[in-house]
């Protein structure tokens, strides 16, 4: 397959530093196609080239720049992070490049409006679930929010009197198996609701929820 690749060079090639480093530019002469005709270098977590491991790749990508100019090709790094807070600065001595850094997203928003609930008579698991039920009857596709799983469980038995809505409740915890996410996905697509524990990674289910609740 490698031999395959070097022969025909991609359009888009996914690869990580070592591959980087062990298999394509030590052995870049038989890169040379892929190499000169190189457009763009996208580096994904840009925050996680950090420290000691950070000082390697910075290392591996001054190898790879001379490579490309000895190729005659000088592409464009596209960096990506979600969490670092010196974005150009780090980028400029990792890429060794001036950045322009993009921080506003371009994406088109919903209009959103934001609520407080302060329930002192009642329990925070008991408001929500009187909440929830309401958001569900009213076919608001709803996402909930709990500081522990012991909460969500409380939640989501609650919910059992109210059948209708039961059926159409799931529960999720950050360490549930990939099987049980992706039926949860194609649920939430299909108009049912979930009922979420909050470390699990939601950007594939966020793109059209009508409710979301933090307790």
């Amino acid at each position: 397959m490698r031999q395959k690749i070097k022969k025909k060079p991609p359009n888009f090639l996914i690869t990580n530093p070592d591959m980087l480093h062990q298999g394509m530019l030590a052995y870049h002469q038989s890169w040379e196609k892929f190499f000169k005709r190189l457009c763009f270098i996208v580096i994904d977590e840009l925050h996680a080239y950090r420290g000691v491991f950070g000082s390697h790749i910075l290392q591996v990508f001054r190898r790879l720049k001379r490579l490309l100019h000895f190729y005659g090709a000088h592409p464009q790094f596209i960096c990506l992070s979600a969490t670092i807070s010196n974005p150009e600065e780090f980028a400029s001595i990792l890429t060794g490049r001036n950045p322009l850094v993009i921080a506003e997203s371009g994406a088109p928003k919903p209009d959103r409006e934001f609520w407080l609930m302060n329930a002192p008579k009642a329990s925070m698991t008991n408001a929500v679930t009187k909440v929830l039920t309401q958001a569900l009857d009213a076919g608001l596709k709803t996402i909930v929010f709990t500081k522990s799983r012991v909460a969500t469980e409380i939640i989501y038995r609650s919910l059992g009197e109210y059948v209708p809505i039961f059926c159409r409740v799931s529960s999720i915890r950050q360490d549930s198996c990939l099987k049980s996410a992706a039926k949860l996905s194609r649920n939430s697509r299909q108009g049912n609701w979930m009922e979420w524990f909050p470390q699990v990674r939601l950007n594939w289910a966020l793109m059209s929820v009508d409710l979301i609740f933090a307790s």
